[in-house]
């Protein structure tokens, strides 16, 4: 049975997370074999900069550490290290609420997915599975454990290049419904080699392409590739 929502607080700014630092590298360092292994410094600078989430519980009048949440990445893929659950607290939807609280935040900064490692022998994987985070590839741990590492994704809700380009039967072929789409970030095209071709070769959609090129170039939209454009 979950806590209740209102007895469960999620902290994320630096001064409210600060006090809870120890607490949790102490508690990830008990669990080395699932977690890994993560030096003091990692998780003070991963507070400072936002990066480390907090799961409180309030318990006669106080809040008790329950677990945590260590995330970082480079726009637009977001990246999960460490998930923790006290173990008082264990089967009462604590791990998922950290998990949730991530992906809101990435989608409403306009990140395309959040990605997770997690090693294949774990039981780890049937919560990254409940969580809707999928397999796309597995790949070899460290040398000493001789592990294989499933590589998990979860695809966000944001608006992408075919998206956002396809237009109602009523609306016009040129309208890229922009302005209806500015809210307080710029939506993101996510740009292909076909795009690419399209542009340079001139083929049918260069207009259009173009058209998506100049609206980055004014802040309209923001651009990421595909890691075969790369």
């Amino acid at each position: 049975m979950s806590l209740s929502q209102s007895h469960v607080d999620i902290l994320s700014e630096r001064e409210e997370v600060t006090s809870y630092v120890d607490q949790a590298r102490a508690a990830a360092d008990k669990e080395k074999d699932s977690l890994g292994f993560l030096p003091e410094r990692a998780y003070r600078e991963a507070a400072e900069q936002g990066k480390l989430l907090i799961a409180v519980v309030r318990q006669h009048n106080k809040f008790v550490y329950a677990g945590h949440l260590l995330h970082g990445g480079v726009f637009p893929h977001a990246r999960i290290f460490q998930v923790f659950s006290s173990p008082q607290f264990r089967r009462k939807g604590i791990g998922r609420q950290l998990v949730e609280t991530i992906v809101r935040r990435m989608e409403g900064l306009q990140y395309m997915s959040v990605v997770a490692n997690v090693a294949d022998d774990l039981a780890a994987n049937q919560f990254w599975e409940r969580l809707s985070f999928e397999v796309i590839r597995t790949k070899a741990g460290g040398r000493t454990t001789g592990r294989q590492i499933n590589v998990r994704v979860r695809e966000l809700d944001v608006p992408t290049l075919f998206s956002l380009t396809t237009a109602p039967a009523n609306s016009s072929a040129r309208d890229l419904k922009l302005v209806s789409r500015l809210f307080d970030m710029s939506p993101i095209y996510i740009l292909d080699l076909n795009i690419l071709y399209d542009l340079v070769k001139k083929r049918a959609n260069v207009e259009d392409v173009g058209r998506i090129v100049r609206a980055s170039f004014n802040n309209l939209v923001r651009l990421a590739v595909t890691e075969e454009f790369i």
